[in-house]
């Protein structure tokens, strides 16, 4: 509210209108599509801002999408990049600062009580997880896209005396220090997460299918005619196994799927570069910046992968898991990663090698 003082009028009072913002935050390619329709939806009637939470592969994926610079915001975190690279003592002082700089983005929110905040990664994005739990405690209107539909169990003993236990339990201790308590380790005790703790924060939760409201998928991958064309989404290696046998086991299923007469469409998970193993096979590649989410899947025979999330909730076409050749089965990480694409009625899990003939008869 303003107060003016004018010559031979007591005092004035006017108002100043402030303009209700809508911020939306994206953290991994998982969140892009949902993050997308948000602004898609609101942009054309506020004023919309993109918060990219330290995950600069999105930054490309929005520029591709066309959205003005102007309403995209890359928020740098060096504490992600030290945590997974050193971890260790380092991380504390990265955390205050980093901690000083969220802190004024609640600030900003919270100026106006109408304006609203959209997150979702409420794994691996501490900061954010955060923002959001003092903006909630401010009054301010914040909003969970359940995107991954599944919240981590905690663990109940990590690895301590291991040193990816001890930087674990470290960087767990670190957050919960500089950011009040709010987090868990969740997953696997080979693959620990970092967990924002819901019952820290009572948030309204909105389903991710609400948000879509449609399909956003748009980039259109190249099929062959009078051929089987499937997708395989290709991930990083497990920690379960050694680079080498790795890269031996995915040379061995991808000539039996080109055996069969299949074109085969490559689609990199936006966090690995392109397999360097994999150069002597004539295989179309997908834009690694372009989350999955967003390729059309109409006309292809099957979709293929291990166990990215991202084969979640497609009924059509067929989507075949690797699952259980790569992964033993019963221990916690299988355990971990089957329970996820469990989710999906829909994925079909294959127990041999042999089985991929039966795929394409």
């Amino acid at each position: 509210m303003l107060h003016m003082q004018l010559k031979g009028v007591k005092r004035v009072v006017l108002w100043k209108y402030v303009e209700v913002m809508i911020y939306i935050v994206s953290h991994s390619s998982m969140d892009l599509p949902h993050a997308y329709a948000l602004y898609k939806k609101y942009s054309v009637v506020k004023k919309t801002q993109i918060l990219i939470s330290s995950t600069p592969q999105n930054l490309k994926v929005f520029k591709k999408l066309k959205i003005p610079k102007s309403d995209v915001r890359y928020l740098n975190f060096p504490s992600r990049e030290s945590n997974n690279r050193k971890g260790g003592f380092a991380l504390l002082p990265l955390l205050i600062s980093e901690k000083r700089s969220v802190d004024k983005l609640v600030v900003e929110v919270l100026r106006d009580k109408e304006n609203q905040f959209y997150f979702s990664s409420y794994t691996f994005d501490p900061h954010m997880a955060y923002a959001a739990h003092k903006i909630h405690q401010g009054g301010g209107r914040v909003f969970l896209v359940d995107v991954l539909k599944m919240k981590p169990k905690p663990i109940k003993d990590l690895h301590f005396f291991s040193v990816m236990g001890f930087k674990n339990i470290l960087s767990l201790m670190f957050h919960n220090m500089v950011f009040g308590n709010l987090f868990y380790s969740g997953g696997s005790k080979d693959q620990p997460i970092l967990t924002f703790d819901f019952k820290k924060s009572d948030l309204e939760i909105i389903d991710r299918e609400s948000v879509l409201n449609g399909s956003m998928r748009f980039y259109l991958p190249n099929l062959v005619e009078n051929k089987p064309n499937i997708i395989f989404l290709y991930s990083a290696c497990p920690p379960n196994l050694g680079e080498q046998e790795y890269q031996s086991l995915i040379i061995s299923i991808l000539e039996r799927i080109i055996s069969r007469g299949v074109n085969i469409i490559m689609k990199v998970h936006p966090q690995c570069g392109r397999p360097v193993f994999l150069e002597k096979y004539q295989f179309e590649y997908l834009d690694n910046a372009i989350p999955f989410e967003f390729v059309e899947i109409e006309g292809l025979d099957a979709i293929i992968g291990i166990c990215t999330a991202a084969m979640i909730g497609i009924k059509k076409p067929r989507v075949i898991s690797l699952l259980n050749l790569f992964f033993e089965k019963d221990t916690e990480l299988y355990n971990v990663n089957k329970s996820q694409l469990s989710q999906s009625d829909s994925i079909l899990f294959l127990d041999e090698l042999s089985q991929l003939d039966s795929v394409f008869n």
